[in-house]
């Protein structure tokens, strides 16, 4: 049975620097379909980041981690 019920699949960025949350901004409209969060910060600071996310269950997490 369809109740036209779906879920967006939740993905969270970390971006190493500033200059990279211009592409992620750019991806939003293109992949609609997808709930897309965003946070700045670089290995270390990275690495707190996607720990905290990781608590909000995303089903993903994409970093570069700026190295």
């Amino acid at each position: 049975m369809d109740v036209g019920l779906t879920m967006k699949i939740k993905v969270h960025s970390i971006a190493p620097y500033d200059s990279m949350v211009r592409v992620i901004k750019e991806c939003l409209p293109i992949f609609t379909d997808l709930d897309i969060t965003y946070s700045i910060g670089d290995f270390t600071k990275g690495v707190e980041f996607a720990l905290l996310e990781e608590m909000k269950g995303p089903d993903v997490i994409i970093s570069s981690c700026g190295l």
